[in-house]
């Protein structure tokens, strides 16, 4: 494509922003061929200080574009307040019965007998109560909840923390309520109401959206950074002109997708500088689809659907005008 360009734009003197893109380009590959020497030579000297038989080894010449902007942006994240989620072992499947006989022999200590036994009380989607109790004297010796509450919350009843993970974790995966129902009977579990997944996935939201701020900031901020280092007349309060590029991609291939992705990129970084999300499709939309669209109680439910903010669906059209409606 660019050869194509070359040849149709031969002879034509370039613009003052095509020479400042190329310019800026340039740079751009200069500083990672530098940032990779560093990290390789840190790498080597790394090996040295740990183990003298390790030089031997060959030190990893690649490194991808994802990991060079990791660098830049990395160094922003130390004084961050938001931690990005960490792979952990907190939770794990056990069956209903393994919890008597995990207390089986217990005595109790009001009759001395050891008859102490669990009992699974007040469901909670995927969390219960957990009562250890004598069935001699009905003495409670324990009682817990399996999942701890979510916590930083203004609510009074703050929901459990396994409910959430579970409504992020098949959201993650592009399911929704209905599989996790699938899921449920097919592991023989109690499972979330719809209200309930509903109600999370909305919390859920709102926390990307504080994530997508503080993500685009620190971003901001290394740019910002990045373009002080090639020009030192800029200061930390000058409104700057950059160059950047536009991009657009989609859930999936066949020009029937029902997401689409806008991306502002800045030429210098290779960060990601703004993007806007374009979905034809919403969830509880089509649970609605069998409702009289003239009737007083549709106009009344979409009404208060589209004033609260939870509608999915923002793109009326062709998924091919997603890319050029983002921008």
């Amino acid at each position: 494509m660019n050869r194509l360009s070359d040849i149709h734009n031969k002879g034509k003197k370039r613009s003052k922003y095509a020479n400042r893109a190329k310019n800026l380009a340039n740079i751009r590959w200069k500083n990672a061929k530098t940032i990779v020497e560093c990290v390789q030579q840190e790498n080597v000297l790394g090996l040295v200080g740990n183990n003298e038989d390790q030089v031997s080894k060959e030190p990893n010449n690649k490194q991808s574009a994802s990991e060079i902007k990791l660098i830049k942006y990395g160094n922003l994240q130390e004084n961050s307040n938001i931690s990005a989620p960490q792979c952990s072992e907190d939770y794990t499947l056990v069956h209903v019965s393994l919890w008597s006989e995990l207390y089986k022999g217990v005595k109790c200590g009001e009759c001395g007998m050891d008859s102490a036994k669990a009992e699974l009380t007040e469901p909670s989607g995927f969390a219960f109560k957990v009562i250890v109790k004598c069935y001699n004297c009905n003495t409670v010796l324990n009682e817990m909840y399996t999942s701890p509450k979510v916590g930083n919350t203004e609510s009074t009843r703050p929901p459990f923390d396994v409910n959430r993970r579970m409504v992020n974790a098949f959201v993650t995966m592009g399911k929704g309520h209905s599989a996790v129902e699938q899921h449920c009977m097919a592991m023989g579990m109690a499972g979330l109401s719809s209200p309930s997944f509903n109600s999370h996935l909305i919390k859920l939201t709102e926390e990307n959206k504080l994530v997508r701020q503080h993500v685009l900031r620190n971003a901001h901020s290394a740019v910002r950074r990045a373009h002080m280092e090639v020009d030192s007349s800029i200061s930390d309060s000058d409104v700057i002109n950059i160059g950047v590029s536009y991009d657009g991609t989609w859930m999936k291939r066949g020009h029937t997708s029902k997401y689409g992705l806008g991306l502002v990129i800045d030429i210098l970084t290779g960060l990601v500088l703004d993007f806007e999300i374009m979905s034809k499709y919403c969830s509880t939309c089509e649970k609605t689809e069998k409702m009289d669209v003239a009737s007083d109680e549709y106009k009344q439910w979409y009404q208060s659907h589209k004033d609260a903010s939870v509608c999915e669906k923002n793109f009326d059209g062709s998924s091919n005008a997603m890319e050029m409606k983002a921008a």
